[in-house]
């Protein structure tokens, strides 16, 4: 390398690293399953609010019941992981802040995540619970995924816990999202997939080097299309309204 060349790399490397600095990352913009998945149907207004939110948009979340059940199951069973072990009774303690109607749904979850997880895993707090930053899209992927485990073997699995019904196959969009949040935490990831009201259980899907750069290929464009749909962003009332963390003074919404 002549030294042209070296004094123009050097002089560029310091705006690179400044690029992706942690620091750096938070100007990113949060791109969230939501905008993976969004369409013409989708309303442009929620999706650049929740894109370019300096704090974090769940925590803007209407109060449903449903969800706030779901994550305490969830947050009960990660805990009950802290070391490579297995789940028990113990481990689930009803709630007594809840209803009577949440306690016993809490309950029957409880039960049927024993029935469908029983074997030893330990939480993998090196997977952040929220965020994956991606210096290749300059964007950080956002949204929860499952619990990140490890069994005895050190596999990497994402444990899914739905209520509901019987648990729903995995779309693409999902999967894709699973693989670029679980990039940097580990090559391979077994996903389980368990729907606790019904101890329902999907088949174990392998997120796979293969899947991580299918994953990154169709993102780039879903990306680019969430990019433009947000540069003039227009509201829309529908079913984006539920949960919508700007509903309040949003003039498509209050007519």
């Amino acid at each position: 390398m002549n030294d042209a060349a070296r004094d123009t790399q050097e002089d560029a490397a310091p705006d690179a690293q400044e690029d992706t600095a942690p620091d750096a990352q938070e100007e990113w913009p949060r791109v969230t399953l939501r905008h993976l998945r969004a369409d013409e149907t989708n309303c442009s207004r929620r999706l650049a609010f929740e894109m370019h939110a300096r704090s974090d948009t769940s925590k803007n979340r209407s109060a449903r019941a449903a969800f706030e059940l779901e994550q305490r199951v969830e947050a009960d069973a990660t805990n009950a992981h802290v070391e490579l072990r297995c789940a028990g009774p113990a481990d689930f303690r009803t709630p007594r802040e809840l209803t009577a109607e949440q306690q016993a749904a809490y309950d029957a979850a409880a039960i049927g995540y024993l029935a469908l997880f029983p074997d030893a895993v330990r939480h993998d707090p090196e997977l952040e619970v929220w965020e994956t930053a991606s210096a290749e899209h300059r964007v950080r992927w956002s949204g929860r995924v499952g619990i990140p485990c490890r069994d005895a073997s050190d596999q990497a699995h994402l444990r899914r816990l739905l209520l509901g019904s019987r648990a729903p196959q995995l779309d693409r969009a999902w999967l894709f999202f699973a693989a670029l949040r679980t990039e940097g935490w580990a090559e391979e990831v077994v996903v389980d997939v368990g729907s606790l009201l019904v101890a329902d259980r999907l088949d174990p899907i392998m997120i796979t080097p293969a899947v991580r750069d299918d994953a990154r290929r169709w993102s780039a464009a879903q990306v680019a299309r969430a990019r433009d749909r947000v540069a003039h962003p227009m509201p829309r009332m529908g079913r984006d309204c539920l949960g919508c963390p700007c509903v309040a003074g949003c003039k498509a919404h209050d007519g």
